[in-house]
């Protein structure tokens, strides 16, 4: 009977770990990347607007944190109404707006699903330096855990 104890014990801890590494981003998809992957503002076509690429960074053993960024190209108008309209579609989706940033971004977070963390969102004008995407792909959304 202490055997078993021990064998369970054990097949936890182990399955502790592993499931440490995954979130960690070491192997498989963390559970905030795939929450983030599957949010309503990382759609293809958000509010009609056409997606222009993303990047993913899963994060690491060494406290790097998931984060994933996707450009759209909202087209014409008026830049600070299109980003308070995409605020105001994130909060109907259940983000929680918490200000703005020094750069002009509009802020926001909601809770991981299976965690205690938080996930926090930034939409705004990205730096049209960026190499990354064309000059009509202005606006940037960016998570994070």
């Amino acid at each position: 009977m202490i055997l078993v104890g021990v064998l369970v014990v054990a097949l936890l801890a182990v399955g502790g770990v592993l499931n440490h590494w995954r979130n960690a981003g070491l192997w498989g998809e963390s559970d905030a990347m795939f929450q983030m992957r599957h949010d309503p503002l990382a759609a293809k076509n958000l509010l009609g607007f056409t997606s222009c690429g993303s990047r993913e960074d899963p994060g690491g053993l060494f406290g790097d944190r998931p984060r994933r960024i996707t450009w759209y190209n909202p087209g014409s108008g008026d830049h600070q109404e299109i980003i308070e309209k995409v605020g105001q579609y994130a909060i109907e989706r259940g983000w929680t707006h918490t200000g703005w940033n020094k750069n002009g971004y509009w802020i926001a977070e909601r809770r991981l699903r299976l965690h205690r963390d938080t996930i926090q969102v930034g939409i705004g004008f990205d730096d049209l330096t960026n190499t990354t995407t064309s000059n009509d792909c202005w606006l940037r959304i960016g998570m994070h855990a």
